[in-house]
């Protein structure tokens, strides 16, 4: 009981103390900078003349024209790429079948051990 006690009056001598001084000058600085406007440009806005809607294809929310291609691509362009695809993704699924079949074999030496 002692040592609480001693450890009680301890740390009550332990107080913050602030500097009221300083505190006063921070209030002084925060009055001065807070009416503080920053004036930027308007955002220049240009609207579409008519003519210029007639141009723009439709778009949907995946990206895709009306004509069912990404915006930007001829017929041919858009052959090419999914062709592309389809052999990235192939390569993918048999690079990560090759990995399952090499767990399953690991597994197996592994229960024979």
């Amino acid at each position: 009981m002692a040592m609480r006690t001693l450890a009680r009056s301890e740390s009550s001598k332990k107080r913050a103390t602030f500097d009221e001084k300083n505190l006063d000058e921070n209030e002084k600085i925060k009055l001065e900078l807070a009416p503080t406007n920053i004036t930027e440009p308007k955002t220049p806005y240009h609207a579409p003349l008519q003519g210029d809607l007639d141009e723009v294809a439709p778009l949907s929310l995946d990206g895709e024209t009306a004509a069912g291609k990404p915006a930007g691509m001829t017929a041919e362009q858009h052959a090419e790429f999914e062709k592309h695809r389809k052999e990235h993704y192939k390569k993918e699924a048999e690079a990560l079948k090759k990995a399952a079949a090499a767990d399953d074999d690991d597994e197996e030496e592994e229960q024979k051990s």
